[in-house]
């Protein structure tokens, strides 16, 4: 057993290249040595911004011998009369490059074929090793990667050096023409440049005696050790975002967290105006008080050693105080104006090509939430507030605010609105209709933050796909599945009914003006949502993929009732009597499929079994119907499930395909009349009984 390293030096790879690229690197070399029939005990990776890193321990020093059996034509074909070979015989043995005398005879399903019997010499790893680790680094993809000089190479960043060793023994590799070697390199400015590495099993310790961390884990939990220190120190609470943290343990090889001040004037400003530069501009995580106030200090992360760490704090305290003297700037200069204002400049702002101006946009929502809210049946001051928010919800997109910090879209609005005196629930509003941003993502509280929110989204499914802007693979610009499952969320978690068909047909109702709306415009919605909402059902409420494939047949319009029909069947389905009328409803279902226009005529039936189910079936449906119409699927479907004694005795006592046509056909309408009524609520057929 051995160790085996590979280190792919290069210049800085962005941060959020390199979690990705350690999964790929650990997946693909498993598969890889799993493949080449190399054992080993454990596979690591490591990274810095100058290094992907790949250390497999205890490896396997050759491949175990192997014998396969390799099935070939049937004995009869392969052997003549004789017993001897065939001319196909013969060529399954070519083919393997086997003495015919490696063949055998072995039965199998009560047929005998010949199989061959092939020995492969294990070979040691070292040879096998340097094509396994050229083709490993190939096989590493990146959002965007390059290529450099005459290389037609691409990578995340240029390859400037590889080492690559098997315990103390050179794997020599090549690769974007550069050769593998001894020599790694050190941090960039405290380490020694280049130094070797004289063993595998040495490599950690000897980065680390020259400034670099290679283990990100071990960087992650210094930065969070060094932080906990200073929450201690100052009687204070760092915000320690996981994603921020993540990030700037891919931008270092060797951290130093220090605490950093701003003048506390700054703390005028709203909250949000401060974080937002700290943190996603500077990379500062942002400290609270223990009364939870914002506090006028920072923490950022130095790539280097502590040494002369007050110049290092000096030089980040007065990049963010030019940040925040320019957000206090854009604050009070956004103020001397009125949030109409700002809405009027959205008129010189693109939406989309087609699509128009962001105002155009703004138009079209103030349009949708007036018919959300007479859907909803709002009150009047709901309406009204309502509507004045659709009408400032990306005013502040204009603001220099958010032109300077897009991140703040949504929340700058709601701070202006409050400014001029506009009722909280509108001030909220604004911000809120951008929700859900993610999966995980809070949603609207406000009714108005809903109807705006809804709306919003809505107008961008529909117009992107009416001008052909398909979400596709890994290409949606325009979010359009992150919408539409935000949609399905907002109504199923406030539990609204809305028709899908008219929101979509308000919209297009509202593009008049493109020279061409496709076609194919509410099947290409239909189909989105179908396929947003079956992933919310499935992978994030854990309903049954059966169940909701019944529900989500052919089209959706009402999402929340969908929602209501599967959760409503989840529950019924565990039932036993309800599992006994799957399996008899299947049987009508197929039965149904050749029922003629005859229609049902009760006079006609000569067994007590069809009156029987018959006269049930009259006495649910009208109860049945209003269950359906009040979106109560639960009651409906226990009145469907009271069928299965009568549906059962019929199909035990009856003979559905009578010789007598007008009989058959009758019987036939009967259990159609069934499964229409079925079909209401599911398509009962993809439902698998357990």
């Amino acid at each position: 057993m051995t160790k085996l390293l590979l280190e792919i030096g290069t210049e800085e790879i962005p941060a959020a290249f390199i979690p990705p690229a350690l999964q790929q690197l650990k997946n693909n070399a498993a598969k890889m040595l799993t493949e080449a029939r190399l054992t080993y005990k454990n596979i690591n990776t490591y990274a810095t911004p100058r290094r992907l890193t790949l250390m497999v321990n205890e490896l396997s020093v050759n491949q175990p011998n192997l014998t396969e059996e390799i099935k070939g034509p049937p004995a009869r074909i392969a052997y003549d009369d004789d017993g001897n070979l065939t001319k196909a015989g013969l060529g399954f043995a070519k083919k393997l490059k086997l003495d015919p005398q490696n063949l055998i005879k072995k039965e199998l399903k009560g047929q005998e074929y010949i199989y061959a019997i092939k020995k492969t010499q294990g070979k040691p790893a070292k040879e096998i090793i340097p094509q396994l680790l050229v083709t490993l680094i190939s096989k590493l993809n990146f959002p965007k990667p390059m290529r450099w000089g005459s290389n037609s190479i691409k990578f995340a960043r240029p390859i400037r050096w590889l080492v690559a060793l098997i315990d103390d023994e050179l794997v020599q590799i090549e690769y974007a023409n550069v050769k593998s070697g001894f020599y790694s390199r050190s941090h960039r400015f405290l380490g020694k440049g280049s130094i070797k590495i004289d063993n595998a099993s040495n490599y950690l310790n000897i980065l680390k005696d020259n400034y670099v961390i290679a283990d990100m884990n071990e960087r992650k939990d210094l930065i969070l050790n060094q932080i906990k220190e200073i929450e201690n120190n100052k009687g204070v609470k760092v915000l320690v975002d996981e994603d921020l943290l993540t990030e700037i343990t891919c931008l270092v090889e060797y951290p130093t967290a220090f605490l950093g001040s701003f003048n506390n004037e700054y703390l005028k400003m709203p909250e949000e105006a401060i974080i937002t530069p700290m943190r996603e501009h500077q990379r500062y995580f942002p400290v609270r008080y223990s009364d939870n106030s914002l506090a006028d200090y920072f923490v950022g992360v130095r790539n280097g050693v502590i040494e002369h760490i007050q110049t290092v704090i000096s030089g980040n305290e007065k990049v963010l105080a030019a940040r925040l003297a320019d957000a206090r700037f854009f604050f009070e200069e956004d103020k001397k104006n009125s949030l109409e204002f700002y809405m009027n400049k959205l008129k010189t702002v693109v939406f989309q090509e087609q699509l128009g101006t962001i105002y155009e946009k703004s138009l079209r929502i103030i349009a949708l939430s007036q018919f959300i809210t007479e859907a909803l049946k709002l009150n009047e001051q709901e309406a009204k507030q309502t509507i004045a928010a659709a009408k400032l919800c990306k005013a502040d997109l204009a603001t220099n605010m958010v032109y300077e910090f897009p991140e703040l879209q949504g929340i700058m609005g709601e701070k202006y609105a409050k400014h001029e005196g506009y009722p909280v629930n509108v001030a909220k509003a604004i911000r809120e209709h951008y929700l859900p941003q993610g999966a995980d993502d809070d949603l609207p509280e406000t009714t108005q933050g809903i109807v705006v929110a809804i709306a919003d989204k809505i107008d961008t499914i529909v117009g992107c796909l009416a001008v052909g802007l398909k979400a596709s693979g890994s290409q949606d610009p325009y979010g359009l599945r992150r919408q539409a499952a935000g949609i399905c969320r907002i109504v199923i978690d406030n539990k609204i009914s809305l028709s899908l068909k008219a929101l979509v047909k308000a919209v297009v109702e509202s593009l008049q003006h493109l020279n061409k709306i496709s076609d194919c415009i509410y099947e290409d919605v239909n189909d989105l949502f179908v396929a947003r909402l079956r992933h919310l059902l499935q992978t994030t409420m854990g309903f049954s993929y059966d169940v909701v494939d019944s529900v989500l047949t052919a089209e959706i319009d009402d999402i929340y009732g969908s929602y209501c029909k599967v959760s409503a069947l989840s529950k019924i389905k565990k039932s036993k009597e309800f599992s006994s009328l799957i399996t008899a409803f299947k049987r009508a279902n197929n039965l149904s499929q050749k029922a003629s226009k005859q229609k049902l005529d009760p006079s006609k039936f000569i067994s007590e079994y069809e009156t029987k189910l018959y006269d049930k079936f009259i006495s649910l449906q009208n109860n049945y119907d209003k269950a359906v119409e009040d979106k109560d699927y639960t009651t409906a479907l226990t009145l469907f499930a009271d069928l299965e004694q009568e549906i059962n005795e019929f199909f035990d006592n009856v003979m559905v395909m009578d010789k007598n046509n007008q009989i058959k056909n009758n019987r036939l309408a009967l259990l159609q009349q069934i499964v229409t009524m079925a079909n209401r609520l599911a398509d009962f057929t993809k439902v698998v009984v357990e």
